[in-house]
């Protein structure tokens, strides 16, 4: 597009146009248009004289709005990268003999310093990743450009004055594999980079509003309205008194001198101040003496004020802070356990008050206790506090055990029992037929000696008569 107005330029001889000209060439994002910016120098703006100065005027000022528009865009990365911004400043040339980018920082092509393999299946989420990854690598080694060379390689360096040096190239590729268009994430091949500039984002504070959330119905959370005075408004000891919990964890003032905004976080304390220099508030960390003491007394007063009271069952500092001390309150039952402490200390030193742990969730291991009023936690003066708290829902019953193996497969009933437990078809048919042998075999036996028997008599007899003959013949002779 500039290339269209070097004949409106061709008739500008002016300083103040090419001073124009060459301060918005010299930005980054306009770095592929520098030759065509140093030919119109060079052959215009010193041979052209004065004759156009309108076409001249609205030329420059074509070239000016082509630029800064190009440059206002800012064409950054959708990679994110926290703390920064990824501006795209294009695809150029890379010197293969003396690189113009030349420190790797990792190598997802050869696996140096990297892990992560190429995906060209889902090409641009890969060349997200590789443009994120390489970003945060570049912050680590403060440099401020980078560039995505051969598909996944990450180079970087102190190459603000050399990375274009060769010139641009039209080599880089999208996430589908095309030329590299306008406002893409892209990569360069085995002979161009792609480059990126980290810019890092501004880290001024932001205000916070002073009004805190209110009760949720049923329970959840609720803390003092505080106003820029420091005063709760009306209705906050109301929304207190109504916070429905088993257990609290409440936030209460330490000291009556402390502000009455935002409360103090425990955060690790600060370097101490410099005479002459203001710095930051510094907050004590809960190790100090005065956190301890305040602490300590804090809990006392808070057990002080529901002596007696049945239904607590544990008080237990969480953190602390020098201007606050985060208290954990568990009850046996749920109810508006907060009415004597509001009543004891006061709405205005509750900074927060919430439930926890949270409701119970419908898919809960155990169902949310039924609420019970202050009628139900009767006075016990001499009640003791335990020094462990107790779980805040009970364990869950123990599974019951597995079922037994079932018993091993009886024999049928044409199957002898001396085959269990290995009984089969093969070991009936077998124990069968041998039981039938067996019966046979004895059948044979017994007929047999019968008829042995039997012959023995006929023997005796024919013996006796053989012997009655002889006596005959005898007795006859």
């Amino acid at each position: 597009m500039a290339l269209g107005h070097a004949q409106g330029l061709r008739n500008c001889n002016h300083p103040v146009i090419s001073v124009i000209v060459v301060i918005t060439a010299e930005s980054p994002r306009t770095r592929r248009l520098e030759e065509t910016i140093v030919f119109l120098l060079k052959r215009a703006f010193w041979t052209a004289n004065m004759k156009h100065l309108l076409t001249c005027l609205l030329a420059v000022t074509s070239v000016f709005l082509f630029i800064g528009t190009d440059f206002a865009n800012g064409q950054y990365s959708k990679a994110v990268v926290p703390g920064s911004k990824l501006k795209i400043v294009g695809c150029f040339k890379e010197n293969a003999k003396s690189r113009n980018i030349p420190t790797l920082l990792f190598s997802d092509s050869k696996g140096t310093n990297s892990k992560i393999k190429i995906d060209y299946k889902n090409f641009g989420t890969y060349i997200l990743g590789a443009t994120r990854r390489c970003a945060i690598m570049t912050k680590a080694k403060k440099f401020s450009f980078f560039a995505l060379s051969n598909i996944g390689d990450c180079y970087s360096g102190k190459v603000s004055a050399t990375y274009a040096k060769s010139g641009s190239s039209p080599s880089c590729k999208n996430s589908a594999g095309a030329k590299c268009g306008k406002n893409q994430d892209c990569v360069g091949d085995a002979k161009s980079n792609f480059v990126y500039k980290v810019e890092n984002l501004p880290t001024t504070p932001t205000t916070k509003p002073t009004t805190k959330a209110t009760t949720k119905p049923g329970g959840g959370s609720t803390s003092a309205t505080t106003p820029v005075g420091g005063t709760p408004t009306a209705g906050t000891a109301a929304k207190l008194n109504a916070l429905t919990c088993q257990n609290y964890l409440v936030a209460i003032k330490t000291s009556s001198g402390s502000s009455t905004g935002k409360p103090a976080i425990p955060t690790p304390s600060k370097k101490p101040t410099v005479a002459g220099k203001s710095t930051g508030p510094t907050v004590a960390t809960p190790t100090t003496p005065s956190t301890t003491t305040g602490q300590s007394a804090m809990e006392a007063k808070v057990k002080g004020i529901y002596k007696g009271y049945t239904c607590l069952v544990c008080l237990k500092t969480v953190n602390a802070s020098s201007s606050t001390v985060f208290l954990m309150l568990q009850f046996t039952c749920q109810g508006q356990h907060l009415k004597k402490l509001v009543a004891g200390l006061g709405a205005k030193n509750i900074i927060k008050a919430e439930c926890y742990p949270p409701a119970c969730a419908a898919a809960s291991l155990s169902p949310c206790p039924n609420p019970c009023g202050m009628a139900t936690c009767p006075m016990a003066p001499t009640l003791a506090y335990p020094s462990i708290c107790p779980a805040t829902f009970p364990a869950p019953a123990p599974l019951p055990p597995p079922p037994p193996p079932p018993p091993p497969p009886q024999c049928p009933l044409s199957c002898p029992s001396m085959c269990a437990p290995a009984c089969n078809s093969f070991c009936c048919r077998s124990m069968i037929r041998h039981k039938s042998i067996t019966e046979q075999s004895a059948k044979k036996s017994s007929t047999k000696k019968a008829d042995d028997f039997d012959d023995d008599d006929d023997d005796e007899d024919d013996d006796d008569d053989d012997d009655n003959d002889d006596t005959y013949i005898d007795e006859t002779n």
